[in-house]
């Protein structure tokens, strides 16, 4: 198809960016990630910790990053701090995203924060990657998220499934901390579940966004279509959604 001077290809959209799915991208995003495979090896990574990695979560899912791309383009669009400020990513992991909203997208420098429930992911910490901390968001004999260091507001909030996974009676306070993470007009990047799973585990798409529209964010209805058609992955894309921070919090949802 046609091609503009930024590389990225000419697609019919009225309002949104066209998408970028170019092999340049995928380079961007490859290269990092097998220099981290050979990182994780070379750090004699427990046999448990690889094994998850290789089965569940670092299954070079360059879609998802694709996803990503296309949203903070869309965003950067915009102007003002959103979509060149300041993210925090729940569920971090490996740090693959976390390395990517850091400093793949368009050379933008971010203050990127991880935070993850799994100690074990500590052995990911490297100089110069993004600030990584394994804790425990909730605290087990508190109803408010505690931290061991005060994290702050950010432009971007950005996580995929590790809020399902979350005990079922907590992630209602999960979805606080994440629009409270929130400065006014920021974007959560949200994928509740794999699986979206209606089994009674996890809370279903539709309570996600009750919650979030009680904590004071709306469903960005155009960006979340926009990054799910961007999204060549294996997971469930109607489960993507991006919502904003209004601070509007409505009487009855």
């Amino acid at each position: 198809g046609n091609r503009r001077g930024d590389g990225r290809s000419e697609r019919a959209h009225p309002a949104l960016p066209p998408s970028h799915r170019g092999g340049v991208l995928r380079m961007r995003i490859l290269v990092p990630t097998v220099v981290l495979l050979c990182q994780v090896h070379a750090a004699q990574a427990s046999e448990v910790l690889l094994q998850q990695l290789e089965t569940v979560g670092y299954q070079l899912d360059i879609g998802l990053l694709q996803m990503l791309d296309e949203v903070l383009f869309a965003l950067e669009q915009e102007g003002g701090r959103v979509g060149r400020g300041s993210a925090l990513q729940l569920g971090c992991g490996t740090g693959i995203y976390a390395d990517y909203l850091k400093s793949g997208s368009r050379r933008v420098k971010r203050r990127v924060i991880c935070v993850d429930p799994e100690p074990k992911f500590g052995v990911f910490k490297r100089k110069g990657g993004p600030r990584q901390h394994a804790v425990n968001i909730l605290d087990p004999d508190s109803n408010t998220p505690v931290f061991r260091e005060q994290l702050g507001k950010f432009n971007l909030v950005f996580t995929i499934m590790e809020p399902s996974y979350f005990p079922r009676d907590r992630q209602e306070e999960v979805a606080k901390f994440l629009a409270d993470s929130l400065l006014h007009g920021g974007r959560l990047v949200f994928l509740s579940d794999l699986a979206h799973r209606e089994d009674g585990t996890t809370m279903t798409k539709a309570e996600w966004k009750r919650e979030f529209r009680l904590a004071g964010l709306e469903l960005d209805d155009q960006l979340s279509a926009h990054g799910r058609t961007a999204c060549d992955s294996f997971v469930n894309m109607k489960s993507i959604q991006v919502f904003r921070k209004t601070g509007a919090t409505p009487r009855n949802v």
